[in-house]
């Protein structure tokens, strides 16, 4: 059941446009496996997480800070798109609006460097 209201809070998120957060990692000593937590809920479309203490907030940040190889997907993807093209390649991968939506998210989200 938890699955199920959670796959729906990320859907009406994005359907919202708004930020899917995800809850606290409640073993605060155990960084490990809230980095492993966050890997998931990353990967799952939540775009952050709530921190229970404050020694966890390094590991959030750090896991849902884009990495530079994927910022530079992402630059990579939003200048392809810069001609007006629906749809592009990229080292033989199709990249279309969807694609080109995430990657202007990922780089507005991402810490100035």
């Amino acid at each position: 059941m938890y699955a199920h209201v959670r796959n729906h809070c990320i859907l009406a998120a994005h359907a919202l446009g708004i930020e899917a957060i995800d809850t606290v990692y409640v073993n605060f000593k155990d960084s490990a496996g809230l980095k492993t937590a966050c890997e998931e809920s990353r990967y799952d479309g939540f775009t952050r997480r709530f921190a229970v203490h404050p020694d966890q907030v390094p590991v959030i940040n750090q896991a849902f800070s884009p990495s530079p190889n994927e910022l530079a997907l992402a630059h990579r993807i939003v200048a392809a798109f810069a001609a007006g093209a629906g749809a592009v390649s990229i080292d033989g991968k199709m990249y279309d609006m969807p694609h080109l939506k995430a990657a202007q998210r990922l780089i507005q989200a991402a810490p100035a460097r």
